[in-house]
This record gives C-alpha cells, structure tokens and sequence, in this order.
C-alpha cells in the first residue's frame, strides 16, 4: 500500500510542478487535466501487471514505461490536443521527468522504511 500511496504522490507532485514550471495554476483543474488521466491510467496499468502484489523495481519500471505515456496521450486527448506538435515533446518529456520523480520518491521511501526498521540484529 506504502508504494500505491508513494507513485500516486509521486504523480501528483510531477502535475502540479509541471503546472508551476508551464505557469498554470496549481489547483483542482490541475487535478481533472493532468493528474486524475496520469493516476487512472498508472492505476490500470498496475493492476493489469500486479504492480503491488509483488512490489518491485521490475515492475515499476514496466508499469512506469507503459503508464505515463498512455496516461500523458489520454491527457492530451481530453485536451483536444493530441495531434499538437507539442504532444511529442510532452510525451518524451513527461515520461522522462516523472521517472526521475517517481524513482525519487520510490528511493525515500525505501531508506525511510529502512531506517524504520533499526539495525539489523545478530544471531545469537
């Protein structure tokens, strides 16, 4: 659940620096327009490839590959953007961008939870 609830963040946080960075509001249209077509595609995709029944760097990286294009191309649809030039750049973009976010956050929770944990014990 930590990692559904770290990917989902994740996302949502590459949405609304994107939104800042583009000089959009960050606010719930920024949810509707970028977020909710990323998460619901991530979502799909995970749940097609049991992305947290055995959570895993293998499966990240697929669901990751496969999610945030589609999600980035639904988005672009809704939009009635998606034969814009700029879909391209978004699309190479984007998917690049929210892997370094989302790696990132995947690797802050795995330290937290590591550290979490204590030291390790010896046998006795």
């Amino acid at each position: 659940m930590r990692y559904l609830v770290a990917d989902l963040a994740g996302l949502l946080l590459f949405s609304a620096v994107g939104a800042a960075f583009h000089g959009a509001y960050v606010d719930l249209g920024l949810v509707g327009r970028t977020f909710l077509p990323l998460a619901l595609t991530w979502l799909a995709v995970a749940s097609l490839l049991g992305t947290y029944r055995a959570p895993g760097w293998r499966t990240f990286f697929v669901t990751w590959v496969l999610a945030i294009p589609a999600g980035i191309l639904l988005r672009q649809l809704l939009q009635g953007r998606l034969l814009s030039p700029a879909t391209f750049s978004f699309l190479l973009a984007g998917t690049a961008t929210s892997g370094v976010v989302l790696v990132l956050i995947r690797l802050a929770l795995e330290g937290w939870t590591r550290a979490g944990s204590g030291p390790p014990r010896e046998a006795s």
